[in-house]
C-alpha cells in the first residue's frame, strides 16, 4: 500500500473512531431527581438505575447519586423476584458516590464514595436483620436466614464483559446466591467475564 493510500486509511479510521466516541454521553441517576426522569441532568435523573442500564451504549458513563437502589425497581420492564440483577454491560461505566439532587448546593457533581454512599442492595423487601460479622455461626447462617430467604440471587452481574465494563464506588450487599443452581455471586457474579471493578465494597453481614 502506497503512501498515499495509507494516509486515506488512516484518515478515515480516526473519523470513524471520532464519530464513535462523539456520541458518548452522561447518564445520570438520583432517587431524589424531581424532573422528567429522562437522565439528562441531575435535576432530570432517571430515579431507577435499571432505566439508565436500559438505554446506555458502549461509551456512556452512568452517574449515580448517593442513595439504595435494588435491581427490581425500574420505571420500564425489569427482571423482578430474586432473578433481578444489576447486569454491567461492556462499553459503560457505571460510576457511584455523587452528591446528585439530594444535597446542596444543587444540583452537585461532586464525588467522594465516603460523603455520599451509593448503594446497590439485594434486600428487596428491606427487612435483613443485621448479623454480627464476629458471630461465626450467625455468618454460617446467613444463607438460611429467614429475612434473606426472598433477596435476589446476584446483586450484580458482569458475565460476558471485558475491561470496559466499569462498576466504580458502590457498596454492594444483600445477594443470596442459595438458589438450587445458584451457588455463587451473590454480591457479583462473573461467568467469563473480566470486568474493571474499583473502589467497591461487597458486604456479607449487612
Amino acid at each position: 500500500m502506497g503512501t498515499r493510500s495509507s494516509l486515506k486509511a488512516l484518515g478515515l479510521l480516526v473519523c470513524v473512531c471520532a464519530a464513535s466516541g462523539a456520541w458518548a454521553v452522561d447518564i445520570y441517576v438520583d432517587g431524589d431527581a424531581p424532573g422528567a426522569n429522562n437522565g439528562t441532568s441531575w435535576v432530570n435523573a432517571y430515579r431507577y438505575l435499571q432505566d439508565a442500564l436500559a438505554v446506555a451504549q458502549p461509551g456512556d458513563t452512568i452517574k449515580v447519586a448517593q442513595g439504595v437502589y435494588k435491581p427490581d425497581q425500574a420505571t420500564g420492564p425489569v427482571t423482578g423476584g430474586r432473578a433481578a440483577t444489576f447486569r454491567l454491560a461492556t462499553g459503560v461505566a457505571v460510576l457511584g458516590g455523587f452528591a446528585g439532587y439530594g444535597l446542596p448546593p444543587w444540583p452537585s457533581d461532586d464525588r467522594n464514595t465516603l460523603l455520599y454512599p451509593s448503594v446497590l442492595s439485594g434486600d428487596l423487601s428491606g427487612n435483613d436483620t443485621s448479623v454480627d460479622p464476629c458471630d461465626s455461626a450467625a455468618v454460617d447462617a446467613i444463607l438460611t436466614h429467614a429475612t434473606r430467604q426472598d433477596n435476589c440471587y446476584s446483586v450484580v452481574t458482569a458475565s460476558y464483559t471485558n475491561l470496559t465494563a466499569i462498576l466504580d464506588g458502590f457498596t454492594i450487599l444483600g445477594g443470596i446466591a442459595n438458589g438450587a443452581s445458584q451457588k455463587r455471586g451473590g454480591g457479583l457474579l462473573c461467568v467469563q467475564g473480566s470486568p474493571t471493578i474499583r473502589n467497591c465494597v461487597v458486604k456479607v453481614c449487612a
